[in-house]
């Protein structure tokens, strides 16, 4: 399939699912601390880390399940520019300490998230 195609697609659906994750957390925890973004974007990073090291084992390299998901559905649902935002955002509002834990929490926990999702796919490939 056109690989145009298949990220648009994945992209569709990761732009809605990252709208109705921010949307529930802003509904269920307000909106002082971007939790939406956080969850989202260190759920990203587990599943990314999943995707990508499961696929090439199961799918001959995964090129187009790659695209779909972790370039189309991953790419849209995450986003670094609204965590970059929301975090300088609460530095302007004198919200400092919010500001580091922010930043702290998304790359620590984005970089946990990767390395679980890897090593949870490379159990699985173990299995599978």
């Amino acid at each position: 399939m056109n690989p145009y195609v298949l990220v648009a697609i994945g992209g569709v659906f990761g732009a809605i699912s990252r709208l109705a994750v921010s949307t529930f957390a802003a509904a269920r925890w307000g909106v002082a601390f971007p939790v939406g973004t956080l969850i989202i974007n260190i759920s990203g990073s587990a599943a990314m880390g999943f995707v990508l090291t499961f696929l090439p084992e199961h799918f001959g390299g995964g090129h187009d399940a790659s695209l779909l998901i972790a370039t189309g559905f991953l790419g849209a649902c995450t986003t670094f520019s609204t965590f970059a935002f929301e975090s300088v955002g609460l530095s302007q509002r004198d919200r400092h300490g919010s500001m580091l834990l922010n930043l702290s929490a998304s790359v620590l926990g984005g970089a946990a998230g990767a390395t679980i999702g890897i090593l949870l796919a490379t159990l699985v490939n173990r299995v599978v």
